[in-house]
């Protein structure tokens, strides 16, 4: 028997599903590349410290930017990454699809 409103809700939750995972993908991308740079474990940082303070610099920022943009993240800034040097608001930034 074939039911439109459960295949509809199995699609849904399909798509639910590689939303979650895009989302955790994000996270640990930039985790994993901010680590990277930083010669350390991206795991490791707290989300909200400052990236700067760390030492993050602006060569390697414009290191993330280009990095992002290859790997299809495109709207990421430089000024942005410089104005919040968290990695949450480079994740949020992110999902948003750039420029705030």
């Amino acid at each position: 028997m074939h039911d439109p409103k459960v295949e509809q809700r199995v699609g849904e939750q399909r798509v639910d599903q590689r939303v979650d995972q895009r989302v955790g993908d994000v996270d640990a991308l930039v985790r994993a590349d901010v680590g990277r740079l930083l010669g350390c474990d991206g795991a490791a940082i707290d989300p909200e410290e400052d990236l700067l303070d760390r030492g993050l610099d602006s060569v390697r920022l414009m290191t993330l930017v280009e990095r992002w943009r290859a790997a299809g993240l495109g709207g990421v800034e430089f000024a942005d990454l410089a104005e919040q040097p968290r990695l949450s608001a480079w994740v949020d930034l992110i999902r948003s699809g750039g420029a705030r």
